[in-house]
């Protein structure tokens, strides 16, 4: 499924160092890791087929699901709304999951083919990312893909009896270097951009490696599990996940303390997790320059 979300938040202002940083707007372009629910939104409802809808989703703090793939909120929930100013920021991604994803849940594909996709996948972000600096963008962050081999629902439908198929965390490590092929042509485009766009600032989220640290060191971002999904299949299995039974279906349930979770549904992150992802990008500890800098 391929969702795209634009937030447009206004009243947005954030201290940089040395001086004031304003933004009148925050315009996030992805998927499902960033839709505020737009999904939902536009179509009158969620469809049918998408649990999004359906409790737990949103209980951590809207209390009610809004069409987020997670317990609460995402990364651009975060970014503090407080005045309005005669800039915008533009979060452009993450891009490329979803794409990879049909090759790698397709029988019929795989991984080479998932592979053959990055170059394209990489070049459609930069031409996306030209064009709004064409438009008068001159702030973007432009996120790199998740360390997918960390993810349950990998984990789960792609197990191996090979030990030198996993890292020393627990990931597997051909669909961490898939994620690691897209990031670096990512790397490098952001990297020409920048070159040719002197007067744009353009920050390089490095999403894969705050997620492989919170996979590897959970405690260090006030987390308890790193591979273990919140809510699931009901304590089956190494990563409490099933297929058939996802999040929000029968057979699932929710942890009743997803703030110690990294992992929300075998593929999305918690609440908690987004809080730590943004503040990452903001202090600048996994975003290059960091938005506050």
């Amino acid at each position: 499924m391929l969702r795209a979300a634009v937030l447009i938040v206004f009243l947005l202002s954030v201290a940089r160092i040395g001086r004031s940083q304003s933004y009148n707007a925050i315009y996030s372009f992805g998927d499902s890791i960033s839709d505020t629910g737009n999904l939902c939104a536009g179509s009158g409802g969620c469809p049918s087929w998408d649990s999004t809808g359906m409790l737990p989703y949103g209980r951590t703090h809207f209390g009610h699901p809004t069409g987020r793939c997670t317990d609460g909120r995402v990364i651009v929930d975060f970014l503090d709304c407080k005045s309005y100013f005669s800039k915008s920021l533009f979060v452009v991604g993450e891009f490329g999951g979803n794409d990879y994803n049909a090759a790698l849940f397709n029988p019929g594909k795989g991984m080479a083919e998932a592979r053959s996709y990055v170059p394209q996948v990489v070049d459609r972000i930069a031409s996306g990312v030209e064009a709004l600096i064409g438009l008068g963008a001159a702030e973007l962050v432009v996120p790199g893909v998740l360390p997918i081999g960390c993810f349950p629902v990998y984990l789960t439908l792609h197990p191996s009896s090979n030990k030198d198929d996993y890292d020393e965390t627990g990931c597997l490590r051909s669909f961490n270097s898939l994620s690691s092929y897209h990031n670096e042509l990512l790397k490098r485009a952001v990297s020409g951009l920048r070159s040719r766009h002197a007067g744009a600032r353009i920050m390089y989220a490095d999403f894969y490696a705050q997620v492989a640290d919170m996979v590897r060191s959970p405690e260090t971002f006030g987390l308890e599990y790193g591979l273990r999904v919140c809510c699931g299949a009901g304590g089956q299995g190494s990563y409490n996940y099933n297929n058939g039974a996802r999040c929000g279906t029968a057979g699932a349930s929710a942890c009743g303390d997803p703030e110690k979770y990294l992992v929300w549904d075998g593929v999305h992150l918690t609440d908690a997790a987004y809080r730590a992802v943004a503040g990452g990008w903001l202090r600048g500890t996994y975003c290059s320059p960091g938005i506050l800098h």
